[in-house]
């Protein structure tokens, strides 16, 4: 009996996923699964295009975009691709960032694109122009249908209104270069925006007002991403350096005197990931003067227990994207060699 439930088991594995399985290590392009609590390796998905950004979808299912216009949706338990859709793309298959909305995935593809992927069935919705160059995206924290979209171009911040894909507003920004924005859930009304400017400027704008308050200066580094994590009201901000040693910094509060805890890395970050069930990040690093490979960090914000807790090497591949799966349990990390 035992026998014939395990085969019943693998057979119903083998359907579930209608692409072809890939676990090799050495593919140019592949989506590696690894624990998110000790980082060990779980299995890799090997991509046959130019793997840009990851999606996770909840439970197992996870979306890899390619510049090619393709669209995989793979498997983390069977580490597979489950099935390709090709959507249009555009700006010379330029992916920047992506955000998930009322049942569509809105990504920022090249220019002043913005493309609205339906996830039912991942057809495109929606082509729509916005701005001059929109470098980054998010949700608003205000569990209204609406998408904020940053212009590093123009210096401004949209107000795209899912249900009919209309600009509601647009905003000039206190500072210049604008890099990254994120929603800040512990005050369901304001954006933590990063700057690329000669101050390297971090604020946090009220949506209610649009009144932008700069709790901190970064010179001569600037903030290229940034999480907000709300049970402890924390905000981690990467802080690149390429070539030498980053920095991460993590913020309690928004008080401008508040001196944030960092870390200097062994590398400059390119990409910040956070655990939603726990004060846990994760950074990618590229090689600085440390002499360390490119890895995957994880950092534990607790006040006893501060600092990385575990750093995996990338084996010198190029990392292209990060993202928390399965709530929490897991990491993928998009890279190429």
């Amino acid at each position: 009996m035992r026998w014939i439930v395990a085969a019943s088991a693998l057979l119903l594995a083998l359907l579930s996923c209608k692409g072809v399985t890939e676990h090799s290590t050495t593919g140019e392009y592949q989506v590696t699964v690894l624990d998110a609590d000790d980082l060990s390796p779980l299995g890799t998905v090997d991509l046959a295009d130019e793997g840009r950004l990851l999606v996770s979808m909840g439970g197992s299912d996870f979306l890899v975009l390619a510049s090619s216009g393709k669209l995989y949706h793979c498997d983390s338990e069977m580490l597979c691709i489950d099935s390709t859709t090709t959507i249009p793309a555009s700006g010379g298959g330029v992916l920047s960032k992506a955000v998930k909305m009322s049942g569509s995935l809105y990504v920022l593809t090249g220019g002043a694109t913005v493309t609205e992927i339906s996830l039912g069935d991942f057809t495109v919705e929606d082509q729509l122009q916005v701005g001059s160059a929109p470098s980054d995206i998010c949700a608003t924290p205000t569990g209204e249908p609406v998408v904020w979209i940053l212009d590093g171009s123009d210096g401004k911040i949209r107000e795209l209104y899912a249900p009919d894909n209309s600009v509601r507003s647009t905003s000039s920004l206190a500072y210049g270069s604008p890099s990254a924005v994120t929603a800040n859930q512990e005050d369901p009304g304001s954006l933590v925006i990063c700057y690329d400017d000669p101050d390297g400027s971090l604020t946090s704008l009220d949506l209610a007002t649009m009144y932008e308050n700069r709790f901190d200066r970064v010179s001569p580094y600037h903030c290229s991403a940034a999480a907000c994590y709300p049970p402890d009201s924390l905000v981690w901000a990467i802080l690149p350096d390429p070539g030498c040693d980053g920095y991460l910094y993590i913020y309690r509060g928004w008080d401008i005197s508040v001196i944030p805890r960092s870390i200097q890395l062994d590398g400059s970050p390119t990409d910040l990931a956070l655990d939603p069930a726990g004060s846990f990040g994760y950074v990618l690093t590229s090689p600085g003067t440390s002499g360390g490979g490119p890895a995957v960090c994880r950092v534990d914000s607790d006040s006893i227990t501060f600092g990385i807790t575990h750093q995996v090497e990338r084996g010198g591949r190029t990392a292209w994207d990060m993202s928390v799966h399965a709530g929490g349990d897991k990491l993928l990390v998009l890279t190429s060699q």
